[in-house]
């Protein structure tokens, strides 16, 4: 009895030392774990702070140790009872959960979509439906899978699909507003996405040349011989060089009309419509070209090419000419600063391009395209070949510039005055003369660099 009145004592004291060393529920110590539980869906997970602040409700309290009383030794138990004596000083491992009303640090409901999906092109005002609105407690990370466009007949979405969980955001894109094509003379206001319309057609507005001034429909209500024609007449040579300043004169049964080529070589000459007989007679034609009395045309749409004329001799002065593009270069003879005579006809006869340069000694834009010209001879020398006109200084300067350079091709003074026929103002100016004596090309300014002058050497080949 004794022995049993002892253990009992011993147990009872254990308890009693186990007891006086609980903490507070309501202070966790900083040994505590802590759990944090979402409240949507029961599941826990780690707190993102190391330690939670008690709620404004607990008052914690002062923490008191109270002395393990260390027992005393107990009599032997029986082999059926086995106890084990706790070691001095051992505190024993506490645990903390957090009351009820503890406010969780972060909350692990999802958002649909976790990575909130851009607005798309066409509407700021779109929607978000959840298709699978089942919470399955995922960091959902969405991106997008499909999208269908709206229309201003029917809405259009985009789905975003989870890489985690399959789960599917759809985003909602309202109806575009209708996109409408403006009203003509014979159909309203159209929406180019449906075909709807809105309002009424414009109508035919009729000129004085009886035309519809918006569609250029003929008034039914006038006679063809009343009405207006336009007859266009282009004028170029047979390289297909425009002719501008041509007069071009039209001629029909019951009237007549003039105008002059522009810079594309077209003249337009306002006639009566009806007339199935046209004829045209040209004149201020540039020079080297050959030109018929008179032309005959069914059509008021038409081309007249002219044929240029073979290289022509001309007085030895050059000055008081106008060459332009498109003209037909006038023959000419020069001796180099050797004395080595050159002829325009004869060199066109053996070359397919002939190129005037036009430059002077101290002209160092002129001197800088010169490696230039030596690259289009070594690249084309056969079908080329380039004269070099220095109107300014002596046959002593041009030769020892020639010489210090060690140019490859011949330099000239300008005895016959070529630069004044082409109006030189700016140097270097070039000039291009295709096999047939025509004047394709002037240049007034210097190339920017090799391969821009190779490209217009190659364009006249």
């Amino acid at each position: 009895m004794k022995r049993k009145i002892a253990l009992t004592l011993a147990v009872l004291l254990l308890l009693s030392s186990v007891g006086c060393t609980q903490t507070p529920a309501s202070n966790p110590t900083e040994e505590a774990t802590i759990w944090e539980t979402d409240p949507t869906d029961g599941s826990t997970q780690p707190p993102t702070q190391s330690e939670p602040q008690p709620t404004a409700t607990q008052t914690p309290t002062e923490q008191t140790q109270t002395p393990t009383v260390q027992p005393t030794q107990p009599t032997q138990p029986t082999d059926s009872t086995q106890i084990t004596q706790p070691t001095q000083g051992t505190q024993p491992v506490q645990t903390m959960q957090p009351t009820q009303a503890t406010q969780p640090t972060q909350s692990t409901q999802p958002t649909a979509p976790s990575t909130s999906p851009t607005q798309p092109e066409e509407t700021q005002t779109a929607t978000l439906v959840t298709e699978t609105p089942t919470d399955t407690g995922c960091q959902h990370d969405y991106q997008q899978t499909y999208t269908k466009a709206a229309t201003c007949s029917a809405e259009g979405y985009k789905k975003f699909t989870c890489r985690k969980c399959g789960a599917v955001t759809r985003q909602e894109i309202p109806i575009k507003d209708h996109s409408y094509k403006d009203a003509t003379c014979l159909q309203p206001k159209t929406c180019t996405g449906c075909s709807r319309t809105e309002g009424a057609a414009l109508g035919h507005s009729y000129g004085g040349d009886h035309l519809c001034i918006r569609c250029g429909a003929k008034n039914p209500s006038v006679s063809p011989e009343s009405m207006r024609v336009d007859f266009v007449a282009t004028v170029r040579s047979d390289e297909g060089v425009a002719l501008a300043g041509v007069t071009v004169s039209v001629y029909t049964t019951s009237e007549s009309g003039g105008a002059v080529t522009d810079q594309k070589g077209m003249a337009t000459v306002a006639l009566n419509a009806g007339s199935s007989q046209y004829t045209v007679r040209l004149s201020n034609v540039p020079e080297g070209y050959e030109v018929q009395e008179s032309y005959s045309f069914t059509s008021a749409q038409v081309t007249i090419n002219l044929k240029s004329l073979p290289v022509r001799s001309d007085p030895n002065d050059h000055s008081k000419a106008r060459y332009k593009e498109g003209d037909e270069m006038m023959d000419f003879t020069m001796t180099d600063v050797d004395g080595r005579t050159y002829q325009l006809s004869q060199l066109l006869q053996e070359n397919k391009l002939v190129i005037l340069d036009f430059w002077y000694v101290s002209c160092n834009p002129c001197k800088k395209e010169f490696p230039y010209f030596e690259a289009a001879l070594k690249a084309y020398g056969d079908d080329v070949v380039l004269l070099a006109v220095d109107p300014f200084y002596s046959a002593e300067d041009i030769r020892q510039l020639r010489d210090d350079m060690e140019l490859s091709f011949p330099v000239f003074q300008d005895p016959l005055g070529l630069s004044g026929g082409f109006r030189v103002e700016s140097y270097p100016t070039t000039v291009f003369i295709d096999s047939t004596g025509t004047i394709r090309r002037i240049h007034r300014s210097a190339f920017s660099d090799e391969a821009s002058f190779l490209r217009a050497v190659a364009a006249y080949l």
